[in-house]
This record gives C-alpha cells, sequence and structure tokens, in this order.
C-alpha cells in the first residue's frame, strides 16, 4: 500500500470530508496513513441524517491520503480500481493505486470540502452544489448538443447565480428551423445502490427558456414536462423523484440526462440552471429469489443418444463459452445442492459458442430444465436459437429458433422442457439437413424474465418420437385433467410415471395394455411430466390438473 508518513499533522483552515454510506449505519470514521491505517485511529464523523455523514478537521498542510470506515469496516477500491471503474477518479488525481494492493483516496491541497465520496466505490454523482469546478465532471453533451461550440450548446459551472454560489449551466440555442433536442447528460459507472429498493432524485432548478420543452430521465425512467411544473427564471424550484432501482443491489451504471427539446424555430433554447443535486437511496431490495434443489427429475435416456451441451446428467459434455457481442447478459456458474447450474441475469439475449462443433442431424428433441427467479406477466417467452455461425463455414446459413410461451406455473420452480427439433422455426437453411455444423447458441427472454437458472441441456434422440409417428392415434386426455386420466396407444405402454415439478414420482402403473385409465384425483393442482415406457420406446408430455 503507497503511504507517507508524517509525525505531526499541521493544519490551516478547516475542512469537511463528506460521504454517502448504507442505509442503516451507525458509526463513521476516517483513517489513513497518519493513523496507521487503523480502523479506530482517525477521527469520528458526524451523522448528516440525509444519509450522509461528515469529517470536520483542520486542513492538513500537504496531501492526504484517505479511506472510509463504517461500522468498524474500511472500504477498499482496489476491485473497483482494476476493473476500471475508478478511471475517473485517478485521471483527476483524487486517487492513487497500484491496481493490486491499494486504491487510497487523495485530499489535494487546496482542494477544500470534499462533498462527493460514496463508501465503498468511486462513484461521483451523489450529492453536489456545485461549488468547485471539478462537481461538472462527467457532464457531456450528446444528441444534438453540440459543447465544443458554445454559440450552439454548452455545459459550464456559473461560480455565481447559484443557490446560493455556484449551479450547473445547460445552455442550448436552436440556430435553424429544425427541430432539436439538446440533451445534456452525466454517466456514472461506479455508482452504489446500496441494496436500496428506491433512488431518489432531487434537486433544484431555475431557468429561461425560449420554445423549449424540458424533460428528465434517471437511467431509462423519463419525467416529462419539467418546463409546466413551476420552472421560472426569477426562484429556485424543488424537483425529487422516487425510482425503482434495477438492478437492484449492485454496484452499476447510473445515468441523468435533462433534455432540452428546442423547437422547430430559429432561437429556441435558453439557459437552465441546476444546484443541489442529491442522490440517496432507501428501502431494502428485496433479494431475488433462488432455488433450494437442483434438477431432480431421473435422466433415463441411453448416453449414446445424448449430446450434452452443459450438465452433469449424461457425463462429458460440449460445453459452452461466453460471447462479447450478446446484449449485456451475463451467466455465472452457481452451486445449488451440489450440483452446478447456470444463473443468467438476462438483458434481452444471451449468446453462447460451443466449444465443439456438434452434428445434431438425429437428434430429435432439444432439453432445458429452468427455474425463473420471479413473478411475470403474460406475454413472456424463453427463446433458444441454434445456428451454424463460426462452425463449418463462418456465414451463418442456418438457424434455428423455438419461442416457449412462459405459463404461471413455471415461476420459481423446476421446470423440464422437451421440445421437438422439428417444431424450431427454420430462419436460415433447410431444416434437420441444417444441424450438421452447429455451434452457437443464442438464448432470449421477454423483458421481465430478469433471472433464470439452467441446466442439463442437452439435445437427443427420442426413441418416443417413433411411437408417436408410427402410431397417430396416441393421446393422453383430458388435459387439463380432474379425476381421471386416460391413455390411448398403438403399442403397449409397459409403464407409465407422473413426476411433479421437483422430480419427485408421484404415480406410478404398469398397465401392459394399449388403452387405460389412471385415477388422479388425489393429485393437488399443478403442473406435471407424465412418461410411457413401451419397450425400448419412451414418451414425456406435460399434464395439467
Amino acid at each position: 500500500m503507497a503511504t507517507f508518513f508524517v509525525a505531526t499533522l499541521s493544519y490551516s483552515q478547516d475542512i469537511n470530508l463528506t460521504v454517502t454510506v448504507p442505509e442503516g449505519t451507525t458509526a463513521v470514521k476516517l483513517t489513513g496513513p497518519w493513523w496507521g491505517w487503523d480502523p479506530n485511529g482517525g477521527p469520528m464523523a458526524t451523522d448528516n441524517s440525509d444519509g450522509t455523514w461528515t469529517v470536520t478537521m483542520g486542513a492538513p498542510t500537504e496531501n492526504m491520503e484517505y479511506l472510509w470506515v463504517v461500522d468498524g469496516a474500511q472500504e477498499s477500491l482496489v476491485a473497483n480500481a482494476a476493473g476500471g471503474g475508478c478511471a475517473t477518479r485517478i485521471d483527476a488525481g483524487e486517487l492513487i493505486t497500484d491496481y493490486s494492493s491499494y486504491a487510497n483516496r487523495i485530499w489535494v491541497l487546496g482542494s477544500g470540502d470534499v462533498l462527493d465520496n460514496a463508501y465503498g466505490t468511486c462513484s461521483f454523482v451523489t450529492s453536489t452544489s456545485f461549488e468547485a469546478d471539478s462537481s461538472i465532471r462527467g457532464w457531456t453533451g450528446v444528441g444534438d448538443a453540440n459543447t465544443t461550440d458554445t454559440n450552439i450548446a454548452a455545459i459550464t459551472r456559473v461560480s455565481t447565480g447559484g443557490n446560493p454560489n455556484g449551479a450547473l449551466s445547460l445552455y442550448a440555442n436552436n440556430p435553424d428551423a429544425a427541430g432539436k433536442n439538446y440533451q445534456f447528460q452525466v454517466t456514472d459507472a461506479d455508482y452504489n445502490y446500496f441494496s436500496g429498493a428506491t433512488l431518489n432524485v432531487s434537486f433544484q432548478a431555475k431557468g429561461s427558456l425560449n420554445g423549449v420543452g424540458l424533460h428528465f430521465v434517471v437511467n431509462s425512467t423519463r419525467n416529462n414536462d419539467i418546463h409546466t411544473s413551476g420552472l421560472n427564471n426569477d426562484t429556485w424550484t424543488d424537483y425529487s423523484y422516487d425510482i425503482p432501482v434495477s438492478p437492484t443491489g449492485s454496484v452499476d451504471d447510473l445515468v441523468l440526462r435533462f433534455e432540452l427539446a428546442a423547437g422547430a424555430f430559429a432561437g429556441a433554447g435558453g439557459t437552465l440552471l441546476i444546484d443541489n443535486l442529491t442522490l440517496t437511496t432507501s428501502g431494502t431490495a428485496s433479494t431475488p429469489a433462488a432455488p433450494e434443489d437442483a434438477p431432480t427429475a431421473p435422466p433415463t435416456r441411453d448416453a449414446a443418444d445424448v449430446i450434452s451441451i452443459y450438465g452433469e446428467a449424461y457425463g462429458s459434455v460440449v460445453g459452452l463459452n461466453g460471447v462479447t457481442w450478446d446484449s449485456g447478459s451475463e451467466t455465472v456458474e452457481e452451486t445449488i445442492a451440489g450440483n452446478a447450474v447456470l444463473k443468467t441475469t438476462f438483458n434481452d439475449f444471451i449468446g453462447f459458442d460451443l466449444a465443439t462443433e456438434i452434428d445434431a442431424t438425429e437428434m430429435t428433441h432439444m432439453h432445458f430444465d429452468i427455474w425463473i427467479s420471479d413473478a411475470f406477466s403474460a406475454g413472456q417467452v424463453f427463446k433458444p436459437t441454434w445456428s451454424n455461425w463460426g462452425g463449418a463455414g463462418t456465414a451463418e446459413t442456418d438457424k434455428f429458433e423455438y419461442t416457449y410461451a412462459v405459463g404461471g406455473a413455471d415461476s420459481e420452480s423446476w421446470v423440464s422442457l422437451d421440445i421437438a427439433l422439428e417444431d424450431f422455426t427454420t430462419l436460415a437453411g433447410s431444416g434437420a439437413s441444417g444441424r450438421a455444423n452447429l455451434k452457437q447458441m443464442l438464448i432470449g427472454v421477454a423483458a421481465t424474465l430478469d433471472i433464470v437458472y439452467m441446466d442439463n441441456i442437452y439435445l437427443y434422440k427420442d426413441a418416443a418420437a417413433s411411437v408417436d409417428d408410427v402410431n397417430s392415434t396416441f393421446s393422453v386426455y383430458p388435459n387439463p385433467v380432474q379425476n381421471t386420466l386416460n391413455v390411448s396407444a398403438g403399442v403397449s405402454v409397459d409403464q407409465v410415471s407422473i413426476f411433479d415439478l421437483t422430480g419427485r414420482e408421484v404415480m406410478r402403473a404398469t398397465p401392459n395394455a394399449t388403452a387405460f385409465s389412471l385415477d388422479v384425483a388425489n393429485l393437488n393442482k399443478g403442473l406435471y411430466l407424465v412418461s410411457l415406457k413401451a419397450g425400448e420406446q419412451e414418451l414425456t408430455t406435460k399434464l395439467v390438473k
């Protein structure tokens, strides 16, 4: 750790160092080399009762390294720095690090008060009254805004005219008769939501706008028509917005944007002043549900009829490699009840390259075990797609997609999907003959399927398919069923088993008949899997009670 020591601290005038801390914090201190990096050695902070704490001390006569200590835990910024999340502070000379063993904050001699620290992160958008030039760092013009031409649009800090002193100034002036949308934005790639459920963004605004509609955006939440909500050029107007945190409880991007929609005439625009911007989180974000058990439906297929992509049910697997071109979704491997599963946090879709190319021309079905961690609205889908991109050729000449409509019974329980490959929609190529060089798998979801656990991903050749193909009279009815389930087949069924979605066998019979009935009156309402065996042939189908 980079440190420097002095025998005594010399002070001039007082300085205030303020930090935003997690909700429920009971004690905050400062530490650094002058206190031997002892978490208990530095000065105690005062609670400001707004999610921030402040240390007031005499200003040192030289630069000072420091870190914050919350409830006895000293913050560590090493991982953030190594991951690139602290680049802004490093570039500004406010952090010193070797990216592996230390990352310390720096108060620079003569820089005055520190107002924008956030415990455990390099986040710089927390609370600011725009009293220093550094307070507008990160603010840029996007869209029609052009910060290189101050005659059209500009972001500056004014030292007077704020409330009471400095303020952020946003200026726009439409030069022609075409409508403009001047956008002024700050992005904080290391914002810490502190596991809060709600982010409150408050600020004060004052301005003189001509032919401009003013909107304020927090991440993807757009708040319209600020210009009709009290904004004027004479007094400051308070604005406050509560934004549900998503994703919850994590360090992730935060985007704040002011949009000045200038009318389609020359001179539309004006100046907007922003001051006393404050961000606080409140409440406790709920922890997404997670499975407690692994899929337990017993694997019954001959391993010779299976191409295993992921999972332990059939021994060696092809394997999956992550890609860099997907939509920002993330997959990690977790162990559930001693069994490895994939946990994907979705943002539209996830992409995988197969570790080796596979020939699936002889396969008839694809199997997935999935566990969806949240409730969801109607119309949600789970959509696997296969292609030969990167296989025998680099061009995507064969592509197949299936859309599974997620049902209400699919939430927060293991569901086994057995999808006939003939039911996949051919997006490119020529059906089964195009499955010889599969090399890529994509999985897409609808908007509200946030987290999906997956296991036992494999392709298989199903002997049961020949039952369905040879005897078109095969049926299991009625479905949904109430008391009596009827089975009709053109071959003698040796055994029938009914499994619930945890994989527990709840009924078994050995009818040795081509047509028979089962009493299912004692089964609870829900979704089941019915497995029929006829010699070497097997068929699994869903049953709703």
